[in-house]
């Protein structure tokens, strides 16, 4: 993985709206380093220690299985909550347009 683009969601925030980042293997050269980009820039209130996917909840525990154009959830100490990254927000919007 050279590089990917990724939408991040907050674990149990319906309504945050995600959050793209670039995955740059020349600057994130560790798992722990992009625990550690997501909890800045998803600004979460606790170090992020796990992403999920946002459907199953499916830890995912290496930079390689990062895929470009993929959803992730951050999960801090709590346990994963399934709410349907994603869609949530979506609703909410078109209800209001």
């Amino acid at each position: 993985m050279a590089s990917a683009t990724v939408t991040v969601y907050r674990n149990g925030d319906r309504n945050y709206p995600g959050k793209k980042l670039v995955v740059n293997r020349r600057q994130i050269r560790s798992f722990d380093a992009f625990l550690d980009k997501v909890t800045h820039e998803v600004q979460m209130k606790t170090a992020a220690r796990a992403i999920c996917t946002p459907t199953e909840g499916h830890k995912i525990k290496e930079l390689d299985k990062i895929e470009t154009g993929g959803a992730y959830v951050a999960v801090g100490p709590e346990h994963f909550k399934k709410l349907g990254y994603g869609q949530c927000n979506r609703s909410l919007h078109q209800k209001y347009m």
